[in-house]
């Protein structure tokens, strides 16, 4: 059983293979591919960190806390997921805003 089409492949293969351009083509796609899925990587956490700000002030208003520009400001300087996630959950039961952000 001849199996011509495996040997055509791999003919195809070496002749590409030493092309120099398509080497160089191929390196440079590739880079391309891994910035491209790095900016998604971190376009997704930028989106996760708004979501939860969006979440924590939401939290907030809905408790009856008085949010003011500089606590708008502090939260949205937040970077730190970890960070907001405390913040809304202790936001959900705190008697006070002073308890939420220790101010």
């Amino acid at each position: 059983m001849s199996h011509s089409y495996l040997e055509e492949a791999q003919a195809a293969w070496k002749r590409l293979s030493a092309d120099d351009r398509l080497r160089e083509e191929a390196r440079v796609r590739e880079g391309t591919m891994a910035a491209l899925a790095a900016a998604r990587g971190e376009g997704h956490e930028e989106g996760l960190e708004q979501g939860l700000r969006e979440m924590l002030l939401l939290v907030l208003e809905a408790r009856g806390f008085a949010i003011t520009n500089d606590l708008r400001r502090r939260v949205a300087e937040c970077g730190n997921p970890t960070q907001l996630k405390e913040w809304a959950r202790v936001a959900a039961t705190a008697m006070s805003i002073e308890d939420v952000f220790d101010i």
